[in-house]
């Protein structure tokens, strides 16, 4: 390899040289930068000015913010290229929009339940059983018919049946419970 000239002694040394063989510096052939803090000249890759002892010397307060601005956005923009959001969004069907009103957990209609608590003597004791429904597409309702347990009025528990119209937006049309 060619000789070059070292920028912190002058003296002559190889061009692929990981260091300065007379004065240490490291990466002869790249200048020094200077300390952000006192201003001599440190080595571009110092972890500490030998002057005076700042950490990462030649990296400012100012350097490292927009640095960590840089990593915020590109973060941003990755995320926002994988994400799902540039699909188009298809409307829901009514059917789905129906489904939508039923617990994924037992299977009742959560207005039909609320509605059944607020007619019961002792809503703690209410015990979803099962429950059947239908979707009726000329009136845009749904037709659900829920079987419960729950305590009456004298304590002891009895097994019932509601019986219910809801519309697509979940207000009850027509309600009764069948002994």
């Amino acid at each position: 390899m060619a000789l070059v000239k070292c920028l912190g002694c002058g003296s002559d040394v190889d061009s692929g040289a990981k260091e300065c063989p007379k004065c240490g510096k490291k990466h002869p052939t790249i200048p020094f930068s200077k300390c952000v803090s006192c201003g001599k000249e440190v080595d571009y890759d110092a972890k500490v000015c030998p002057h005076c002892g700042k950490e990462s010397p030649t990296v400012s307060g100012k350097q490292m913010l927009i640095a960590f601005i840089v990593f915020v956005v590109i973060i941003g923009l990755f995320v926002t290229m994988c994400s799902d959001d540039d699909t188009p969004k298809v409307p829901l069907t009514e059917k789905q929009i129906a489904d939508k009103q039923f617990s994924q957990w037992d299977g009742s209609n959560i207005y039909v339940t609320r509605r059944i608590k607020e007619s019961m003597n002792d809503p703690d004791s209410y015990s979803h059983v099962k429950t059947l429904y239908s979707y009726n597409n000329v009136t845009k309702t749904i037709e659900v018919r829920t079987k419960f347990r729950g305590k009456n009025a004298f304590g002891g528990t009895i097994m019932n049946t509601a019986i219910a119209t809801v519309d697509l937006d979940g207000n009850i049309k027509y309600f009764d419970v069948v002994y």
